[in-house]
């Protein structure tokens, strides 16, 4: 969002994020066995450098939340992972409150585990006075206790983001039967009445209420992808509907297997979706394609060592221009020839020469034929560094190769060899001592 998503130029977004269920979510996929699709757990101590970071720039902006926040880490209210949980949810709500319209609506759909805790995050970000609903999605699905009642419903926190917000009202059955009345448009002098014709009668339209009885997705259903936690088509129906415009733009920044994106993209309405694997990305592919429809254009920024390696597998044109960004050079690389240079990026030293550096990365299995040529592009473009990116460990001949080239000056290699797992785990670039970004 930060990097890619303008102020406020969203009408609607619509959220299904982290229960902090602590559980395990696999993807059931047909044919294809089991793969894990992510945890829904949050440990404080494993991720504290990532939470105080985030919870040191809420401090920053909004004093009230950081104050609700800290009584959560501090004080009797479950534990420090809690916090992690919670910090986590209220960062990325202050950016989605960013990038919302004036007119726009926000849809965060939870369940009763943080549902509570939730609502006065909601309340401090977007306002108490732009609560709209409290909406209850009720539904039926196999598993009971003896001990309570089924728990059998998820909440979802409707939010404006102000007074002069989109809304396009929504009707349902009402419970009331009318046999005596006709299907139509019933004129009440200062208002209306809506009749339609059921097999058991005839039924008032009513405005729709926050209660809404919708079908889980069953093992059966056509619709069904075996992702982990995904949400029928007629839920997200509903919302979309009701608080997006037909020219207006969607977001879901917890797109999972893109239900909410499949609905708007039928809906013909524009739509943003992100999702933190590859593999929310490979079923969405499959279900636009499905669908008969055409599938999203897709922007890659892989947040760790093992989604950019999958990235390197399925797309090496948008890996390449990842590492790229990662290693802070110019990307170079297009489909067809590119002249073996990936990347290029020119430094200056101290003394105020210039450093030629060009990047070569390689998303298969690398070979040591491939670094040669790399080599002959750096003599070819009379570079000073050249930069030979692999998805697989150097071998003994390859380090070798290198090493034969020695020192562009000092302790600086000449020609120098990263893995993706290094540069996505911090190794940089070596410059020489002072240089800087030309």
């Amino acid at each position: 969002m930060r990097e890619d998503i303008a102020d406020g130029c969203i009408d609607l977004i619509y959220l299904d994020p982290p229960f902090n269920s602590n559980r395990n979510y696999n993807c059931n996929f047909k044919d294809e066995g089991q793969e894990l699709g992510f945890k829904d757990t949050w440990n404080y101590l494993e991720h504290q450098s990532t939470t105080d970071k985030e919870f040191k720039k809420i401090e920053l902006q909004d004093n009230k939340l950081s104050r609700f926040l800290t009584f959560i880490k501090e004080g009797s209210v479950k534990d420090s992972n809690h916090f992690a949980y919670l910090t986590f949810m209220a960062a990325r709500l202050q950016e989605m409150k960013r990038v919302l319209k004036p007119t726009g609506s926000i849809y965060l759909h939870v369940d009763p585990t943080e549902s509570h805790y939730l609502k006065i995050v909601m309340d401090l970000i977007f306002g108490v006075e732009n609560f709209r609903n409290e909406i209850v999605w009720g539904y039926k699905t196999g598993g009971a206790s003896k001990q309570c009642f089924s728990q059998k419903h998820d909440i979802i926190l409707y939010y404006s983001n102000g007074k002069n917000y989109y809304f396009n009202t929504q009707k349902e059955k009402s419970y009331t039967k009318s046999k005596s009345r006709k299907a139509g448009v019933i004129n009440y002098g200062a208002g209306t009445a809506e009749f339609f014709k059921d097999d058991d009668g005839i039924y008032n339209l009513t405005i729709m209420r926050d209660v809404w009885d919708i079908p889980y997705i069953n093992s059966q259903a056509a619709e069904r992808l075996g992702y982990p936690t995904q949400k029928p088509e007629a839920l997200l129906e509903r919302i979309i509907s009701a608080s997006c415009p037909q020219n207006g733009i969607m977001l879901d920044p917890f797109c999972g297997c893109g239900t909410s994106c499949a609905v708007a993209a039928k809906k013909g309405i524009l739509y943003v979706g992100i999702d933190i694997t590859s593999i929310a990305r490979e079923v969405i592919f499959k279900r636009f394609d499905d669908a008969g429809v055409q599938r999203p254009d897709l922007i890659s920024r892989p947040p760790n060592e093992i989604e950019a390696i999958r990235l390197a597998d399925s797309d090496k044109y948008a890996s390449q221009e990842q590492i790229c960004k990662k290693l802070g050079i110019q990307n170079h690389s297009k489909k067809g020839a590119d002249n073996g240079i990936d990347g290029h990026q020119n430094y200056r030293n101290a003394d105020g020469s210039i450093i030629k550096l060009i990047t070569s990365v390689k998303s298969g299995s690398s070979t040591i034929s491939q670094l040669r040529d790399l080599i002959g592009v750096v003599a070819r473009e009379n570079a000073d560094i050249g930069i030979f990116v692999t998805k697989n460990s150097p071998t003994k001949n390859m380090l070798q190769e290198c090493n034969k080239h020695g020192n562009y000056k000092e302790d600086v290699p000449k020609i120098q060899m990263l893995t993706i797992s290094q540069v996505y785990n911090g190794d940089k670039i070596k410059l020489p001592a002072g240089a800087t970004l030309e």
